[in-house]
């Protein structure tokens, strides 16, 4: 196996630090909104038909390096929070000029992707666990206004309001993106150190995908367990890949004998296609399932990101992920980050097909799947170094937004408009 650094690093859940607010129940009501780093069901991609061509940017400014973005609709505009290291979060409301907001309620890690909430008409971040919550776990909505969180050290937690309808000793990952859908949610259980790869911020990896259902009285669905392999990512993704009206959980699989793959299973766990295998120390990271061809959905995916691999889009055929498109290298992760969430799927040119936007040189690129292959089509200039998190949705209006935040304290942000 291979390790990029000595020692282990610490676990999320050995430093729960101090609360900055204390926690207290959410009781979400009709129009309040929700968002995190990734949407809730770990798909990165936002539907819609949408321009960029002339969008309106818009600059706030944080004293420091933001770690972590994040936005919601906010009456006709949208409310912003980056998050820093060093620094209570920073929230902003942007309109038609940027304007600062105040948070209701802090979290206790700054370092956690932020649980944003509108709960209310007040904007707030989500800690729903007590003491002993994964710090770097974020909140994540489930259904009828449920929540999932985890308890350390890997215990997946069902919340109610102010009650907790259930729990399960699943050894879940500590830094856990829990991943959900109507009435399914899945995560990363069985936490292993068998993988010494440590590039996802820990030595720990998911050895088992856990489906559960979360609706009525819920209850675990399914388990997956890997003998030797690990599942190299925080959280998976949940989509409608074979359009049966049921989704499938899409998964990146590292360390087996032949190599590293996107995999798909259906919600009782049995196989369903994969990629075909990259060799060696390769990583696939998986970014949105999206309509970016012509015939229907793809899986969007860049091999080993941080040693210069390409994205590719991969149709499912029969029992396979086949190769459709490959196109340029993206800088989509950094080595020891825990930040997956650096490319996003939206529609920028008006045609209702998505284009992929992640870093690149002076700003960030937007890359869109062709016949002929995968090419980079413009740039959205950041004026300074991507620190964060590429965030895409749309606003109280409908139109749609794209931010990120820079090195020198910037929080840009472009809005679109609807054709």
């Amino acid at each position: 196996m291979l390790s990029l650094s000595g020692c282990p690093k610490p676990s999320p859940c050995e430093d729960a630090g101090e609360w900055l607010t204390e926690p207290a129940p959410v009781v979400p009501q009709a129009g309040d909104s929700f968002a995190s780093t990734r949407p809730a069901d770990g798909n990165r991609y936002t539907p819609g038909t949408f321009d960029f061509a002339g969008a309106t940017v818009l600059d706030g400014f944080v004293p420091g390096v933001p770690r972590w973005v994040a936005a919601v609709p906010w009456g006709e505009d949208s409310l912003w929070v980056a998050t820093l290291d060093d620094e209570p979060a920073h929230a902003f409301e942007f309109g038609d000029e940027v304007v600062d907001a105040a948070l209701a309620r802090f979290p206790r890690n700054a370092a956690a992707p932020p649980s944003l909430a509108s709960v209310g008409g007040e904007a707030m971040l989500l800690d729903l666990g007590d003491r002993d919550s994964a710090t770097l776990a974020p909140a994540t909505p489930l259904t009828d206004g449920r929540f999932g969180w985890v308890r350390c050290p890997g215990e997946l937690v069902v919340q109610d309001g102010a009650d907790e309808v259930v729990s399960w000793e699943l050894d879940v990952l500590p830094d856990a993106r829990i991943a959900a859908s109507g009435a399914v949610a899945a995560v990363f259980g069985s936490a292993t150190q068998r993988f010494e790869r440590e590039g996802l911020g820990d030595a720990v990896e998911g050895g088992s995908l856990d489906v559960f259902d979360a609706a009525g009285d819920p209850a675990p669905r399914a388990r997956i367990d890997l003998e030797e392999a690990v599942f190299e990512e925080l959280g998976p993704l949940l989509a409608d890949l074979d359009g049966d009206g049921e989704v499938e959980i899409l998964a990146p699989i590292s360390g087996r004998g032949d190599g590293a793959v996107v995999a798909v299973f259906d919600l009782d766990g049995g196989p369903v296609a994969e990629t075909e295998a990259a060799p060696g120390d390769a990583w696939r990271q998986l970014v949105a399932v999206a309509p970016f061809g012509d015939e229907g959905l793809e899986v969007a995916s860049v091999r080993s990101p941080q040693q210069g691999g390409p994205v590719q889009f991969h149709r499912l055929v029969g029992d396979s992920l086949v190769l459709v498109a490959e196109g340029p290298a993206i800088a989509s992760h950094l080595a020891g980050s825990r930040d997956l969430d650096r490319v996003v799927a939206i529609d920028t040119d008006g045609d209702g097909r998505p284009e992929l936007v992640g870093p690149g040189v002076g700003g960030l690129r937007i890359l869109q799947r062709q016949v002929a292959g995968v090419i980079e089509v413009g740039t959205l200039p950041l004026d300074g170094s991507l620190a964060t998190n590429v965030f895409a949705g749309v606003d109280g209006a409908g139109r749609p937004i794209i931010g990120a935040g820079t090195a020198d304290g910037r929080l840009r942000v472009w809005r679109g408009t609807t054709p």
